[in-house]
This record gives structure tokens, sequence and C-alpha cells, in this order.
């Protein structure tokens, strides 16, 4: 097994640049919840949001939605795990 230690500004540019893919990852990821989120009035896909490394939706019927309660999306869009 090799260890190998980042050190100097090689590390600093590392974490920059890990940083700013997982930020982006998220954001995809939150489009995507979006674009899947059934629409009525806008307000369940519209409550998507990244906070840290978490994605939420703080709509209080969402977890209806997810189980089928609406004609325009399947049950279970969101997949959790």
């Amino acid at each position: 097994m090799i260890n190998i230690r980042i050190t100097g500004d090689f590390k600093k540019e590392f974490e920059e640049k890990t940083k700013e893919a997982k930020k982006q990852r998220i954001a995809q990821l939150v489009q995507a919840l979006k674009d899947a989120t059934p629409v009525d009035t806008g307000n369940a896909r519209d409550h998507w949001v990244s906070q840290g490394d978490k994605i939420v939706n703080e709509a209080e019927y969402i977890d209806l939605l997810n189980q089928g309660s609406s004609q325009q999306a399947p049950e279970h869009f969101i997949v959790t795990g």
C-alpha cells in the first residue's frame, strides 16, 4: 500500500475543485428533482433547495405527491437512500 500526502498549493487547489464539483452536482440533482416534481401551482417544485450537503423540500404535501396522489407523476418519483 502506498500512502500519499497532498500538501501545499496542490492540496488547496484539489480541495477547491472537489468542493466546486460537489456544489455543481448538488445543483444538478436539485434541478432533476424540480423537473420530476408534478406541477399544479408550482409550490412543491419551487421548494426544492440545497442546504449544505442535503437536498430538502419543505412543501407540506411532498410526501403525498411522492406516494402517487397526483395524476401527473408516478408513485415514488423521489427515490431516497
